[in-house]
């Protein structure tokens, strides 16, 4: 019983660690069963819930509550049954709680308005799968899954959470660098998101936080601020093979006015594409440059593209001792 604890226990510390620096918050009690609210449909007397975390959405007055079902599993056990039958469970759990007082009591903050959405974590905690996730979900008959209208799943599979796991250790070591670029201190920085001219973010205080839609996106932008500079941290995901998937990216940055003079804009690519990606962001640039020119002169845009500079990310995943974890697990019972 510890062995299997400490594996499951494997998934929820890891996500603790990583949602606390995208800005999620975490509200209630962890890994405890509920009424199920509709039980002839479900065959359930009740659903588990592992954890629920929460943000609040930048183009919206909702919070968004964000049901998770924590997964650790080994190489073999990731395959179209086991996450068939976990999205199944998941989108019944979605569905009764959205209507269940029981699960409010638990995990709303009564204050605002609220959707509850649905994430499916599947962590490998043997570090050796190494198919093609995207194509197992692709075979799911998603008509098995019953959910209400405009609720949705999220599913973060092994290589998406390897993704976050390099973003959230690369922001860590740029806090705490000494040298080089210097990310500011966790309540200096947040993500961002632009005005939109038919929806503008209505919560530039209070929403801070990637959302998951941004985390399962071909970047994650974090913008900073403090009295002496601000700027942009881009971290790509994409393997940066053509150069038209960064002018695409310079369109993003111009359209959405992020090439201001007062902020510094970095990129950086995975080490594993590094090589490739910067050359093609660099061929992207020199073409974008071209179009901006009038006359053989550079406008100021051009000068702020010009002025884009790149990085490469350090791969580091964190790792988990399952015997560490095991005894952690019977000292707490």
């Amino acid at each position: 019983m510890a062995e299997n604890a400490s594996i499951s226990a494997m998934a929820e510390e890891l996500s603790i660690e990583l949602f606390h620096y995208f800005y999620w918050g975490k509200i209630g009690e962890d890994n405890h069963d509920w009424p199920c609210e509709n039980k002839e449909a479900h065959k359930a007397a009740t659903h588990p819930c592992d954890a629920v975390f929460y943000y609040d959405e930048p183009y919206d007055q909702k919070r968004t509550y964000l049901h998770t079902d924590l997964k650790s599993y080994g190489k073999g056990s990731i395959d179209k049954s086991s996450i068939e039958t976990a999205l199944i469970s998941l989108a019944n759990q979605v569905s009764c709680a959205n209507i269940s007082s029981h699960w409010s009591e638990k995990h709303r903050h009564g204050h605002v308005p609220y959707k509850v959405h649905g994430l499916l974590f599947i962590y490998n905690h043997d570090e050796l799968y190494d198919k093609d996730f995207s194509h197992l979900l692709s075979n799911i008959d998603i008509n098995k899954l019953a959910l209400p209208s405009k609720t949705k799943i999220f599913v973060l599979g092994p290589e998406e959470i390897n993704w976050l796991q390099i973003v959230m250790n690369n922001i860590k070591n740029m806090r705490g660098s000494s040298r080089g670029f210097r990310l500011p201190l966790y309540e200096n920085c947040f993500f961002n998101y632009p005005q939109l001219a038919r929806k503008p973010n209505i919560k530039l205080a209070s929403a801070k936080a990637a959302t998951v839609e941004m985390l399962v996106g071909p970047w994650i932008t974090l913008e900073y601020k403090e009295e002496t500079r601000s700027g942009i941290v881009i971290f790509y995901k994409r393997q940066g093979t053509t150069e038209e998937e960064f002018i695409y990216l310079l369109d993003h940055l111009r359209h959405y006015q992020l090439l201001g003079e007062e902020k510094d804009i970095k990129v950086y690519f995975q080490t594993k594409h590094h090589p490739i990606a910067i050359v093609n962001f660099q061929k992207a640039r020199q073409r974008y440059l071209e179009e901006l020119e009038v006359n053989g002169i550079q406008n100021s845009l051009g000068i702020r593209v010009s002025k884009i500079e790149t990085g490469k990310l350090e791969q580091i995943i964190t790792s988990y001792s399952q015997t560490e974890l095991g005894m952690r697990y019977e000292q707490s019972v």
